[in-house]
Formats: C-alpha cells, structure tokens, sequence
C-alpha cells in the first residue's frame, strides 16, 4: 500500500513566490555583468568620436549650450526683510546719528572755546604770589647750598663768622641767590608764562599770544635782571603805590589777570 503523502509536492501559487526567483535573479545578475565589458567599450568609443568631431569641425558647427533653467528656491524661502533685520537696521542708524551728532557737538563746543577767551586786565605783582615765589626761590638756594658744601666740605658757619677783608663769602652767597632767582623767573616766564606763584593766582605776564616768542623771551630777561637788581622789592613796592606795573610799562611787557 502506498502512501498518499509521497507524491505530495508544495508549489507556488503565482510566479512571483516561491524560492525558484532566487535562482533567477542570479541569472539575470551574471548576464548583466557578462555585458558590462561591452557597454562601457561602448561609452569609450562615443566619447572619442565626439572628441574627434569638436576638434575638426569649427565653432559655428557647434551645437549651442543652453543655459542652466533657474534653480527653484526651497520651500518657505522669502526674499522679503524681517522684522528682526528692519529692527537692526533703524539701531545702526540711530547709532550713526548719534555720532555724527556727537561729532558736530564736541565741533561747535571747540569753536565756541576758540571764540570766546578769556578777559584779562592789567595788575600788579600780588603779595601772595611773590610769598610763594620766594618760598620756591629759598628752597632751591638751601638746596644747592647743601650740595656746594657736601662737594668743597667748607665749613660754612666758620667763614660767616671770620670772613677775610673783602667779604668775598657774602658776595658769593648774595650772588647764587641772585643767579637762581634769575634762572627762576626768566625759566618759568619763558616757557610757561607765569611762575607758579602768579599760576595760583591767575595772573600772567604778558600777552597770552606773544608767550614764546623772540621779543617776549628778551624782555623777560630784562625785566627778571631789573627785579633781581634791585633787590626784589622797589618795583613791586612802586607799582602798588601807583597801582600800576610801572617797570612792565617801561619794557612793553605787564602783568595781567583774568577778570
């Protein structure tokens, strides 16, 4: 007796089941593979012929390249201006009127400081501006008294005590006094225009606009030799008396105050 399940075999519905496509595939995959070689043989000897062709035939004969289409913008794309780029904007130009406002502000500050100068009127050589001036002077004359002595190591005390007949320690002692409180004023009026003392209290001497120059420098000179001559006190004594700078008359060169 036979069995009724061994002529029993499981076949596939359609063509498109079944494990047999397996074995298709492979077929169709080596045939295409075989038929690689050729295609691209095939591809070489096109590209040669049109190489051959554009370097024998002219530029006219040429087929014409047409241009690339426009590229199409993504979706969501707009060209317009933001919120956001219009408000950077009005800040760049509100910052750029500022500086061009603090420009022409700080311009027309410089030319009303040009415009309107200070008033000066003429006075005389202050009580107080002579007192520090000749502090400053006294300062200077004991300092260089101290290093004259370190140097020559000359008992100072005995000689003012002894001096020889002549009296030549006084004259030397009377001479760097004057020779530094000449150095002292000429210096401090030629560069500056004023000593520190006539600084404190707002006066110059001379011409805000002559200051430096030749002529200034000179009479300056003059004027400090007079004062130190004359022993630091009748001038100054004669201009409060008349109240008037009468030795800057005479030279062309008074003192002056803000008003």
């Amino acid at each position: 007796m036979t069995d009724p399940f061994e002529e029993f075999e499981f076949k596939p519905i359609t063509d498109g089941l079944g494990f047999h496509n397996k074995n298709k595939a492979l077929n169709e995959s080596t045939q295409s593979t075989e038929a690689l070689p050729g295609a691209l043989d095939e591809l070489f000897e096109k590209r040669a012929s049109l190489e051959m062709l554009s370097e024998n035939q002219s530029p006219e004969l040429l087929p014409e390249i047409t241009p690339a289409l426009p590229r199409k913008q993504p979706q969501g794309y707009t060209s317009e201006v933001t919120p956001a780029s219009q408000k950077v904007d009005e800040i760049l130009k509100t910052l750029n009127g500022r500086k061009k406002l603090d420009f022409t502000e700080s311009k027309r500050t410089a030319q009303t400081t040009e415009a309107v100068k200070p008033a000066l009127m003429k006075t005389v050589t202050a009580f107080s501006a002579a007192l520090l001036d000749g502090m400053l002077v006294t300062a200077a004359y004991l300092s260089c008294l101290i290093v004259l002595l370190l140097v020559t190591k000359v008992d100072l005390f005995a000689n003012i005590a002894s001096p020889d007949d002549q009296g030549m320690v006084y004259v030397a002692l009377a001479g760097l006094l004057g020779a530094l409180s000449w150095i002292y004023l000429t210096a401090t009026r030629i560069f500056l225009g004023h000593t520190p003392g006539e600084w404190v209290f707002d006066q110059t001497l001379g011409e805000p606009n002559t200051v430096g120059s030749a002529e200034y420098s000179l009479k300056v000179a003059v004027r400090s030799a007079i004062v130190v001559a004359t022993g630091f006190i009748l001038f100054p004594l004669l201009s409060k008396i008349f109240r008037r700078d009468l030795l800057g008359a005479m030279l062309g060169i008074e003192l002056f105050k803000k008003a």
